[in-house]
């Protein structure tokens, strides 16, 4: 399940990143409608991510048309999963559904997924 609000907190480092959405899991942070530690709350995967990946769209954004989804953003979104260096993760920009990795210092978007994890 994807958290509707894709841009809760803004951008954020990464290390920030999965602190939010902790902080949500716990329920010390909130989010528009997320509250009282509704759980298993996470940064999805690279895969997880590439998942809303889609060429069916009409809105300058690389979601599907119709997606329920509220304040998406043009930019990169942080994945839980490390890049080739210790120091770096994975991001999907969703602006091109260009994937890559980058140091974690670098502010990206956050958009928390819950339930099952997506492995390839």
């Amino acid at each position: 399940t994807w958290m509707k609000n894709a841009n809760c907190w803004g951008a954020l480092p990464w290390e920030d990143a999965s602190k939010a959405v902790a902080a949500l899991d716990s329920g010390q942070k909130t989010c528009e409608g997320y509250t009282d530690k509704q759980s298993d709350w996470r940064l999805p995967s690279k895969d997880e991510l590439a998942t809303l990946v889609s060429n069916d769209s009409d809105n300058g954004l690389i979601l599907p048309k119709g997606h329920p989804f509220e304040k998406t953003q043009q930019g990169h979104y942080w994945s839980s999963t490390d890049g080739e260096q210790a120091a770096t993760a994975w991001y999907i920009n969703m602006h091109n559904g260009h994937a890559d990795f980058y140091g974690k210092n670098t502010s990206y978007y956050v958009w928390p997924v819950r339930g099952q994890i997506i492995k390839p």
